[in-house]
């Protein structure tokens, strides 16, 4: 299958590694950077695994213990097929499975017709693996294009959950990350996601899936902020009248849970 990027499947994840002896060899030094963020930055071990490495200092600890405690909440999968695989901690960093790129990198390519069951297929995908983690008490906090990667059969993974927020017994850690401006809710105050804040931000996604930019793409953040908060929303850019609806309940407050987003894009599908 050929994929929006021009990359064939084989060309992504050849084979799967007989040995797990890249620990004796790893180099930071030499090691391929394949990404970079606010919480750390990402090293190629092979062709289907990476590591995250976080910095040395204090915050740095505190995001990679962060992470860490999520992945282990959700169960290395169990929570949802549409997260980041996590493998194992090793010295200063998580290995992950391994993707060629984000979501928006993808979309960001010269423009071509996206397929509407795959856009479709993508936002399902994204809502399910939101679900999946709201299942486990954790708000991802920084739900955007940028933190969602995908696989070589154009399959969508969550990631970067080292600002989320989640319940460990009776307490809700705090987070760190705030949402981009364009997935923010206008409402949104401190640094504390919630339930309507996330799907706000799913929104958005949405949006960004149908249009291949983020909403008000071309404005000022100060611009953005103030149509967001007049509930001024760019709505009409997305030609099928459905996903409009879609987006627009998430952007309004009219969704109680992401499970509710979910069901009206999989009503979507069935009456394709």
């Amino acid at each position: 299958m050929q994929t929006k990027t021009g990359l064939k499947s084989s060309q992504c994840f050849p084979t799967r590694p007989g040995r797990d002896d890249w620990k004796e060899t790893f180099s930071f030094i030499s090691a391929a950077c394949v990404g970079r963020g606010g919480s750390g930055s990402v090293f190629a071990i092979d062709k289907e695994r990476v590591i995250k490495v976080f910095p040395g200092d204090a915050e740095g600890r505190r995001d990679l213990e962060r992470e860490l405690a999520i992945y282990r909440k959700l169960g290395n999968g169990k929570a949802s097929e549409h997260i980041v695989k996590f493998h194992e901690k090793w010295e200063s960093g998580l290995v992950l499975d391994r993707y060629d790129s984000t979501l928006r990198q993808l979309l960001s390519l010269p423009p071509e017709v996206l397929p509407t069951q795959l856009a479709l297929q993508w936002a399902q995908e994204i809502g399910h693996g939101l679900k999946g983690l709201h299942s486990k008490e954790i708000l991802h906090g920084d739900l955007g294009c940028q933190n969602i990667m995908v696989d070589s059969s154009n399959r969508t993974k969550l990631c970067d959950f080292a600002g989320s927020s989640f319940r460990d017994g009776d307490i809700w850690n705090d987070a760190w990350v705030s949402y981009e401006v364009r997935s923010q809710h206008p409402k949104y105050r401190g640094r504390q996601p919630t339930v309507e804040t996330e799907i706000f931000a799913f929104g958005s996604v949405i949006f960004e899936i149908w249009t291949s930019q983020p909403p008000y793409a071309t404005e000022s953040d100060l611009v953005v902020r103030r149509k967001f908060l007049a509930q001024d929303f760019p709505l009409l850019m997305i030609e099928d009248f459905r996903i409009r609806d879609v987006v627009r309940k998430c952007w309004m407050g009219e969704y109680e849970c992401v499970a509710d987003t979910c069901n009206d894009l999989d009503i979507i599908e069935r009456v394709q």
